[in-house]
């Protein structure tokens, strides 16, 4: 039985970036309780930013906390692990990334738990363009 093609309409939203890669929201701050100072507010314009935190040199286990106003949840914790043995041999080359669920228009404050202030480190938080894919139109059902 031969293949044949079928046409779908469909509609795709595409994102413009005003400056494009990532944008720092937090240049390179040691880890504190809370920290405020220093934030550049996201600029990914109504619809928000995704935060893309980056840990270095961490000892411990935590949890950082971000505060803002975000879509679909204005707070959000991220669970950082323990860094394994090998991460504590070369803590310049260790990381730990997380990236957001929420997208923030505009942020608080960021909040690491005892353990991360205790244990030290370095955090850096970038913002990137939020946005998604939409398909629409007419499909194509098999039998």
């Amino acid at each position: 039985m031969p293949l044949t093609g079928t046409a779908v309409r469909g509609q795709t939203n595409i994102a413009i970036e005003a400056t494009s890669g990532e944008q720092p929201v937090l240049a390179a701050t040691a880890v504190a309780a809370t920290i405020s100072a220093g934030i550049t507010q996201p600029s990914g314009g109504s619809v928000g930013s995704r935060l893309r935190i980056i840990l270095f040199g961490w000892t411990a286990g935590g949890t950082i906390t971000i505060n803002g106003t975000g879509l679909p949840a204005s707070t959000e914790v991220a669970t950082v692990p323990a860094p394994t043995p090998q991460q504590l041999q070369s803590p310049q080359l260790a990381t730990f990334e997380y990236e957001s669920v929420n997208l923030y228009t505009a942020i608080t404050n960021f909040q690491c738990s005892a353990p991360l202030v205790t244990g030290g480190g370095v955090l850096v938080v970038k913002q990137c363009q939020g946005g998604g894919e939409a398909m629409s139109g007419r499909q194509v059902q098999y039998p």
